[in-house]
């Protein structure tokens, strides 16, 4: 079927440095909880989404846990992405965050666990203390990556200087970075690091947290193709072979999803050049509530989030 086909299509994928694939689609789940969010990713998994992102400190893995078990979906059809949250860095409280993110989510081993910030809570950020507490919490993702119960592992929010700093340290390379990334903070230097070492990049807050979607030259690309502001911005994600994590916790807008299939990728507009315009409103950093709703404007983008994940 035309669904089966889209989902398992590995052209919609990244591969991992270790071969496995990761959606290039994902659903977000930062400040969601509760019935919400069980709602959503449940609404999500049943319409074709086939990734979800958490993290220990969203608060919410639980929720999202029981919203699997009660999707239908098989769990080894889903990849997940959990984080080791600040407060729980050093080797034994990231064994210990690890165990209770698995145990919360109702799962065996996560698809991709995170670093989730290079900054130790109760350090300061020139705190010489901070490399070597990164270290011996690499060290614990290295043997959380090689007992099985993570199937990759990465980092979040790592620019080059920490990246760098891995070099001497790590024994298994990071398979994934997740960071802020848009046409107005494209992070080219952090990307082309990553990009040079086999790093998959993950970007969060694709649509400037709300602000990029008043743009003029996204609404330019978007009355050209005919395609929502929202879509043009996760596009330009994705084509760049970045992972992009769109969010909402609206039923409504999730299963507006499986309306109808875009034709975006097929089409002479899919490839999304997108000019830096200086504009001066762009600079607040999102006062309205945008991030809450980032799949409001992404009802066409694609039917069903391809799904080329299996566990083995």
């Amino acid at each position: 079927s035309l669904l089966h086909a889209m989902t398992t299509h590995a052209s919609f994928c990244a591969t991992l440095s270790n071969a496995r694939k990761i959606p290039l689609l994902g659903l977000g789940t930062f400040q969601a909880r509760g019935h919400e969010v069980q709602l959503a990713v449940r609404h999500a998994l049943q319409i074709g989404y086939r990734h979800i992102d958490t993290a220990s400190v969203y608060r919410n893995e639980e929720d999202i846990g029981k919203a699997i078990k009660e999707s239908g979906v098989a769990r080894e059809e889903i990849f997940i992405t959990s984080k080791v949250g600040p407060s729980q860095h050093g080797f034994e409280a990231t064994i210990k965050a690890c165990e209770e993110s698995l145990s919360k989510l109702g799962t065996h081993y996560l698809d991709l666990y995170l670093v989730h910030w290079p900054g130790v809570q109760g350090h300061k950020i020139d705190s010489p203390e901070n490399k070597s507490v990164r270290q011996s919490t690499w060290q614990a993702m290295e043997a959380l990556y090689e007992s099985g119960r993570c199937r990759a592992i990465g980092v979040s929010n790592y620019m080059v200087p920490h990246l760098q700093e891995m070099l001497d340290y790590a024994t298994v390379t990071p398979m994934a970075n997740q960071f802020e990334i848009h046409p107005l903070l494209q992070q080219h230097e952090t990307v082309t690091w990553c990009k040079e070492r086999g790093i998959v990049v993950i970007a969060y807050s694709s649509l400037g947290l709300g602000s990029l979607l008043k743009h003029p030259e996204v609404h330019r690309i978007s009355t050209q193709t005919g395609h929502p502001p929202a879509q043009v911005l996760l596009r330009w994600g994705m084509q760049h072979g970045y992972v992009v994590l769109p969010k909402s916790v609206h039923e409504e807008r999730i299963a507006a999803t499986s309306q109808r299939i875009s034709l975006f990728n097929n089409t002479k507009h899919a490839s999304v050049k997108i000019k830096r315009r200086p504009s001066a409103n762009l600079s607040a950093r999102a006062k309205d509530d945008a991030q809450r709703t980032l799949l409001e404007e992404v009802a066409d983008l694609h039917e069903h989030i391809p799904y080329c994940h299996k566990a083995s």
